[in-house]
């Protein structure tokens, strides 16, 4: 199978939901996480914040307080469940 030039090679793929990934265990802004740790520029910021990038963010945000609130009320580490 060839790669297609248009869309970002596996490796590529893989950097950016590492990155992502990341954003749960050491969470920051949208704007850090473009500009600091991924190393882009203010026009690919705002770039991302145009195609819902900031929805995306505020997700990872909400999923990382989430599981911060079962570890500690469970004792134990990585994400549980909440009680029904």
């Amino acid at each position: 199978m060839s790669h297609d030039p248009d869309r970002p090679t596996p490796e590529q793929l893989a950097w950016i939901f590492e990155a992502l990934a990341e954003e749960l265990d050491e969470p920051g802004t949208l704007h850090e996480l473009v500009t600091e740790k991924l190393g882009y520029d203010e026009e690919t910021y705002q770039l991302v914040v145009s195609v819902g990038g900031m929805d995306l963010h505020s997700a990872i945000e909400l999923a990382s307080s989430i599981e911060g609130v079962t570890e500690y009320y469970s004792g134990e580490s990585g994400p549980t469940k909440l009680p029904n």
